[in-house]
Formats: C-alpha cells, structure tokens, sequence
C-alpha cells in the first residue's frame, strides 16, 4: 500500500474493511476467517468468533421504546425490563429485557457499556 499510494503518508499503516449486516446471519455463533498474501506469495490466515443475537428476532429495529421500562442496577450491570421493540419489517412489536453489563476487558469507563444479552 505504501508503495502504490507513497504520497500519502499513512498508507503504510493502512488497512481494509467490510460492511455487513450480521443480523442477516442466524442467532448463534459464527467464525470469520481471513486469509492475506503478499506479494511473495507468503499468506497468514486468522480466525475470529462472534456470537450473533437477534433482538425479538429481528433483522433491524425501528423501535426500542423505554417509556414503560423498570430499570434496576445489580453491581455493573443495568437491567431495563417491559422495554418495547418493534420489527422494522414486520411491525410486530414485542416487549423484551436487555441486560448492559460494563466490561473492563471492552470499555475503558462505564460511559461505553457493552451489551451482554438482550432477551
């Protein structure tokens, strides 16, 4: 990259992303792999799992309503129950318990929690 693109002076450092949808994928655990080869041939591989979970089994929301929502606070986690989703496609709306659960390893302060379960 820093070759093809010298004048500019990050491109060593660059890199390349994707954009997905994962909640097109089914609840569950899934593996994402990607290989890279360079220009000698010489290729690396790595592995990565994500555990997927679909809110009231949606693909997208266009509602997460808290107007009725019980809210209550264990140590680091914050539980908000009675909170109403709907299903964008669907319209079917469905009241569900979500779990926020701080996560040292995932946020540097409790201003970024990092979503445990969603029920």
């Amino acid at each position: 990259m820093q070759e093809e693109f010298s004048n500019r002076p990050q491109a060593l450092k660059s890199g390349f992303g994707i954009l997905t949808n994962f909640n097109q994928l089914t609840t569950g655990i899934h593996n994402f792999g990607i290989e890279a080869q360079d220009s000698a041939g010489v290729t690396q591989s790595a592995v990565a799992s994500m555990t997927v979970v679909k809110v009231a089994n949606a693909e997208l929301l266009d509602m997460f309503d808290l107007s009725a929502a019980q809210v209550s606070r264990v140590e680091s986690a914050i539980e908000l129950e009675n909170v109403t989703v709907r299903d964008q496609a669907t319209q079917q709306t469905t009241q569900i318990t979500a779990d926020y659960i701080w996560d040292a390893a995932v946020s540097a302060s409790p201003s970024r929690p990092a979503v445990e379960r969603l029920a």
